[in-house]
């Protein structure tokens, strides 16, 4: 937990990790000749944001008998699962998954691997789906959504398998192949004759794609020639996706690659096709994150407290270090890149402290005493440059401004109307007791 020094609690952080099955807990590195099932868990209350967030993540390792492993996480590092919770006034989200790092799992039997990955997503900021891989090779330039959708719901799954060289007397085969779906449902961005499209502003979209890659030869090995001879060799892939309502529309494409004893007839053909009335939305403008951003933390006496020594150094406590730069990162509005964006920023604050009387505000002499403080705070201790007045009014004003950082150069950050964010103000007053103490 993360306690104020006025015994306030900040926050509340809950690590927890759990081993099943008799795994060994991920702390405690279990090799990969052990069943691994465990996980982790994270639990964060922060109270001075008004948000709850939560990770947790699975872990999924069985090895085979006759060595290796014949059943693991395709996450990397063994990862099958991820679940990702964010809840706050101003952004919300569950995600299982992301189309960019998929829960699923990975089983090598019989020399094969097999592969099932799938993903959930409901909430703001969803991450758009585009084509595996395997389809990126055949169609480089399809872009990855013809609709940007940002809030609502997403899932998709794949099947995949790759059996790998295969044997038999003096013939060898190969077989890889894919399979899956995406589909999402949310608000979208206006495109060019469609400035509000679907109903009320909600459409939804999917596509299914297959893709695989057969192999067929000889072993030969003779006084002539030794090695593999290709009989066939063929390549294919294929997708379909589209959208409605308002527009409709339904495009997709096929491309073959093939290679016929040895490459001695080869050949390759494409087909693509496009019906209905294919929209392009409009990129959506993304609101600048430091919009939301809340820069004054406390001050300190409390407003309207009285009794306050006349030798009080009072105390103004900010949210993010002063003057040091730092990254938000927001997902990429633009659906044909899948990169988020990172923003940069810095804080400025400062603090005075006033003698209040017959509504007249007079700076009172101080020296002020900066600190970083490792949690990310910054915290400002006004001197005054001797005691104050006994039975007197004084009023501690912070004062807090953020800039950022574009194309190299520092200005004052702005909202995506272009208006510069507005200063962040908080006042406090107190009343110093009637006898110097």
């Amino acid at each position: 937990a993360e306690v104020t020094s006025s015994f306030g609690i900040n926050s509340i952080t809950i690590n927890a990790e759990v081993g099943l099955m008799g795994s060994k807990l991920p702390s405690e590195n279990p090799s990969t000749s052990e069943t691994i099932l465990n996980g982790t868990g994270e639990i964060v209350m922060d109270f001075r944001r008004g948000e709850f967030s939560a990770n947790f993540m699975a872990y999924l390792s069985i090895p085979n008998p006759d060595g290796g492993v014949m059943l693991k996480g395709s996450m990397g590092g063994n990862k099958f699962g991820e679940l990702d919770l964010l809840i706050r006034s101003d952004d919300w989200h569950i995600f299982v998954g992301r189309p960019s790092n998929q829960c699923g799992v990975t089983a090598n039997m019989l020399g094969m691997e097999m592969s099932f990955n799938t993903y959930y997503m409901v909430g703001l900021g969803l991450e758009p789906y585009t084509l595996p891989s395997q389809l990126l090779s055949h169609f480089p330039d399809v872009q990855p959504s013809r609709v940007a959708i940002e809030n609502g719901f997403a899932h998709g799954a794949s099947w995949s398998l790759s059996t790998g060289k295969k044997e038999w007397a003096c013939f060898y085969g190969e077989l890889d192949f894919i399979v899956g779906y995406d589909i999402a449902f949310g608000q979208a961005g206006a495109c060019p004759g469609y400035p509000n499209p679907g109903y009320n502003g909600w459409y939804a979209t999917g596509q299914m794609y297959g893709a695989g890659k057969v192999e067929v030869g000889i072993l030969v090995d003779c006084w002539l020639y030794e090695g593999p001879i290709s009989l066939m060799n063929m390549e294919a892939a294929a997708y379909i996706r589209g959208g409605l309502p308002k527009p409709t529309y339904l495009e997709g494409a096929i491309s073959s690659r093939y290679s016929v004893l040895d490459g001695y007839i080869k050949g390759s053909f494409n087909f693509d096709f496009s019906v209905g009335d294919v929209c392009v939305p409009e990129v959506p403008e993304v609101e600048s994150p430091a919009v939301d951003l809340v820069l004054i933390e406390e001050i300190y006496p409390d407003n309207g407290s009285s009794r306050i020594s006349i030798g009080e150094q009072p105390v103004a406590l900010f949210n993010f270090n002063h003057n040091s730069r730092f990254d938000i990162e927001i997902p990429n509005p633009d659906v044909n890149d899948p990169q988020p964006i990172i923003r940069t920023f810095r804080t400025k604050h400062d603090a005075k402290l006033y003698k209040v009387a017959n509504n007249r505000r007079q700076l009172v002499s101080s020296t002020l005493q900066r600190t970083n403080l490792s949690e990310g705070f910054h915290e400002i201790k006004i001197i005054p440059n001797g005691y104050l007045f006994a039975g007197s009014t004084y009023s501690v004003d912070a004062e807090s401004f953020i800039e950022e950082r574009i194309n190299g150069t520092w200005g004052r950050a702005k909202n995506k109307a272009g208006q510069v964010i507005p200063k962040q103000t908080k006042r406090h007053q107190f009343t110093t007791t009637d006898v110097a103490i």
